[in-house]
């Protein structure tokens, strides 16, 4: 969920380099044209290459592939590649789960599981998921089914899933903008469901007037992001309640993606609300219907490689299209089988969700500070998620998106790879999302970045 679309091949080295290590390191410009990208698309169908490739997808892709052989470290590559734009949690605090695993990989294995299972999950796994979101995501109270629950390879195929089965090809979503880059993909490469753009949330807003002005009949349904990606910041509870009354008096379908849930490290002005909890007070036959909890384990748990997504829905309907959508994404017997048991060691998951948000609490904090220090700000009151929302608005030419694309492209060639604003929907140019969990380097790494980052602001 966190490439930016793309794929990643070997960098090319007919553009700009840079020399680090005997490796010639190329980072093209976001927007250069590049004849390798149009003759693979030749060999594809049209509706394959509206989604695969294209200018500014391969010049991430050069640019986070070269820098992947050329990765910064304090002592002994100290001019490398920081890579601060896939949303991982990568800290030291997620090495606990691979010895948990390791564990739970020695408990037996019955060989049932090595034939098909329900394609919606495993009944164990299932009901390991429902015990652990009514501990640590549903908090008021809330008992999860595990029979309303569907698990896949990952929240990206959920939510893609999910819109094929509830949309037509041609309806729309609106989004509150800026937005997870990779929405439009997920939404409209299988299901055929255009975005919306809703703007707002730079301010930390969600307000019924701009969903109301930015509707038309062709939206069937409204996605958030709680925690949101990329601010960082929760929604209030009094905001949702009203969003979800609005919502209802529409007829939309309401699908919260929640991925971020269990990473709110820092008390803020609001704090988080799931779905879950807030349909109790809504039109129940709506509610049954229309809203879809979606959430997993790559963020929280820093196991994107897992691939594990679930959703959390009463729609009976969905539910049974689930065991046809399921079966091109299922996710293995084997790991459904050694999370389950992992899911069902409470103490072990206690204490490491609580080490994992003191870990990005405190890299949070050490970034912000760092960024204060040189006059950087960013979006919001971000107390949740893996990111900033950096603003370097000051560091663009002039104020246009052409402007941010060739910022990316300096800092890129300087060896700071981040997310434009612009592939996040955001309406404002020089906007960035910066992910401050990702590198193993820890506090030096994130100061580095941000010296590099100011010494652009100083050369003009």
């Amino acid at each position: 969920r966190a490439l930016g679309g793309g794929r990643l091949r070997s960098a090319p080295r007919s553009k700009s380099t840079r020399h680090r290590r005997g490796r010639t390191v190329a980072v093209r410009s976001l927007g250069d044209k590049d004849r390798t990208s149009d003759f693979s698309k030749k060999k594809m169908s049209e509706r394959v290459s509206r989604w695969v490739g294209g200018e500014d997808a391969e010049a991430f892709a050069d640019a986070y592939t070269s820098g992947l052989a050329n990765l910064y470290d304090e002592r002994t590559n100290a001019s490398g590649a920081i890579l601060l734009c896939r949303a991982e949690n990568k800290l030291p605090s997620t090495k606990a789960l691979s010895k948990r695993i390791e564990k739970a990989n020695h408990s037996g294995f019955d060989s049932r599981l090595l034939g098909y299972q329900d394609y919606k999950g495993t009944e164990e796994l299932r009901l390991a998921v429902a015990a652990y979101a009514n501990r640590h995501i549903a908090r008021k109270g809330t008992i999860i089914d595990p029979g309303d629950l569907m698990v896949s390879a990952g929240c990206g195929v959920v939510l893609e899933n999910i819109l094929f089965a509830l949309c037509e090809s041609g309806d729309k979503a609106l989004v509150p903008a800026p937005f997870y880059g990779q929405f439009r993909r997920d939404l409209g490469m299988r299901a055929g469901v255009g975005v919306v753009p809703v703007h707002g949330a730079l301010s930390g807003g969600l307000r019924v007037e701009d969903l109301e002005a930015a509707w038309d009949e062709r939206c069937k349904v409204l996605l958030l992001t709680n925690p949101h990606n990329p601010c960082g910041f929760v929604y209030g509870e009094r905001e949702l309640k009203q969003v979800l009354e609005w919502a209802a008096r529409r007829d939309l379908h309401v699908i919260s993606d929640e991925i971020y849930a269990c990473s709110v490290y820092k008390d803020g002005h609001d704090v988080f609300v799931s779905l879950l909890d807030l349909v109790s007070g809504l039109p129940s036959e709506w509610a049954a219907n229309k809203c879809h909890t979606v959430f997993g384990f790559s963020k929280d748990f820093g196991a994107s490689g897992l691939r594990i997504g679930c959703v959390h829905s009463r729609n009976a309907a969905l539910s049974s299209a689930w065991n046809a959508l399921g079966y091109s994404c299922a996710v293995s017997s084997h790991t459904q089988h050694v999370f389950a048991q992992i899911l069902s060691d409470e103490e072990f998951v206690d204490g490491f969700l609580a080490s994992t948000k003191e870990d990005l609490r405190r890299t949070a904090d050490l970034l912000t500070s760092e960024l204060a220090g040189v006059g950087i700000r960013w979006a919001g009151d971000p107390t949740a998620g893996l990111f900033l929302f950096i603003d370097l608005s000051h560091l663009l030419a002039e104020p246009t998106f052409s402007a941010e694309k060739q910022l990316w492209a300096k800092l890129a060639r300087d060896g700071v790879v981040l997310n434009t604003g612009s592939s996040c929907g955001c309406e404002t140019p020089g906007y960035f999302r910066l992910t401050f969990a990702s590198m193993p380097g820890g506090s030096s790494c994130l100061r580095e970045a941000v010296r590099r980052i100011a010494a652009i602001g100083r050369e003009g």
